[in-house]
């Protein structure tokens, strides 16, 4: 069966299967089975999936990591976390089926009955990933000011690792200082995709399997998502 939106002047919307069972190329896919065996790694406490409709239909997942998943994303980083998780899938599903975008969450924002509407998963897929901290408090205290910030584990920044940290405490004086050194790796903008010779399919597919326009800002989760899309393909 399917959940229909019916608006004031009599037009109806679909908003997909009760069942939440999508098809993707012909293939139908049980989000739920999906969802279940994601949940089985020691990285994953909770995992929503939903449909991503950019130029090819394909699946992304909502994460809540575990603290095994959030010490994972710290030390190896995003990337090698996500396609971690994608190798895992592979025994459950199609390749078509494995999710193709990725968003780490601290929690799911349920609903006051305490659901997640597949609407909303739908959003929060295709919204861009947080560029700053929340702020969870924020005091000033003899003319200075105290913030207490929460990183989202998605933040858009800060995609690299620290190399080295110091903690320097002077107990007379009743002071410390933090010393940090952080790598954010080289920074790069994408190219152009293109193929030269007989390329094994027109133009327009290849328009239709490639995540970014030319000159955006490097993001491993685009290179991602085109070697996937590519895989997928079933020409490579």
């Amino acid at each position: 069966a399917d959940a229909v939106l019916i608006g004031d002047d009599g037009r109806f919307e679909l908003l997909g299967r009760l069942d939440r069972i999508v098809k993707l190329e012909e293939k139908r896919v049980s989000l739920p089975l999906i969802e279940q065996a994601l949940t089985t790694h020691e990285w994953v406490n909770e995992a929503r999936l939903g449909v991503v409709q950019e130029n090819r239909a394909s699946l992304g997942a909502l994460l809540v990591l575990s603290d095994a998943g959030l010490l994972a994303l710290r030390n190896q980083g995003r990337r090698a976390l996500t396609e971690a998780l994608r190798q895992h899938l592979r025994p459950h599903c199609e390749t078509i089926a494995l999710p193709r975008r990725w968003r780490l969450l601290r929690q799911m924002p349920l609903n006051a009955q305490g659901k997640l509407a597949q609407m909303d998963v739908q959003n929060l897929l295709m919204a861009s990933r947080p560029r700053q901290p929340q702020v969870l408090d924020q005091q000033t205290v003899d003319g200075e000011l105290h913030l207490q910030l929460m990183v989202p584990p998605d933040l858009a920044f800060f995609s690299g690792h620290f190399t080295s940290q110091r903690l320097a405490i002077d107990p007379r004086a009743g002071l410390a200082d933090i010393e940090l050194v952080y790598d954010s790796g080289p920074r790069y903008s994408l190219g152009k995709v293109m193929f030269s010779g007989n390329a094994p399919f027109d133009e327009d597919l290849l328009k239709r399997m490639v995540p970014f326009k030319e000159n955006t800002p490097y993001d491993s989760q685009l290179i991602a998502e085109l070697t996937q899309a590519m895989q997928g393909s079933g020409y490579f």
